[in-house]
């Protein structure tokens, strides 16, 4: 865990394992599922750098994302994150690692005022 955190990334970061566990029941994520995600391991980790530029080619078309896209270290930051992230989707882990993974993206396009509707529009594009 990292020991500079700000505050929000505190409170954030609280999410607790009966959290995370009523989380994955509420979205109805099954055994199946995850097999399923599974699945697609290798195509994802061998293609997860172009997925990720792909995610942020899109982002960078957008007005509102504008702020982060003006900073080339947080762009990089920031992919190396997606990145990751992605090749996590796909691990089958989805405990305390993957959802601190996916606070700190949260956090990140947070921090510059990357809407929901961005990202998850970026991300849709990767379907």
């Amino acid at each position: 865990m990292n020991a500079h955190r700000t505050p929000l990334e505190h409170r954030l970061f609280a999410i607790s394992e009966h959290d995370i566990e009523r989380r994955k029941k509420f979205v109805g994520l099954e055994s199946e599922d995850v097999a399923r995600i599974m699945s697609l391991k290798a195509l994802v980790t061998n293609h997860a750098d172009t997925f990720a530029d792909t995610f942020f080619h899109h982002l960078a078309g957008l007005n509102e994302t504008s702020a982060l896209m003006e900073l080339p270290e947080e762009i990089e930051q920031a992919n190396l994150l997606r990145r990751d992230h992605l090749v996590a989707m796909v691990e089958g882990n989805y405990g305390r690692d993957y959802v601190d993974q996916r606070v700190r993206l949260g956090v990140l396009y947070g921090k510059y005022g990357v809407k929901p509707r961005a990202f998850l529009g970026a991300f849709h594009l990767l379907m």
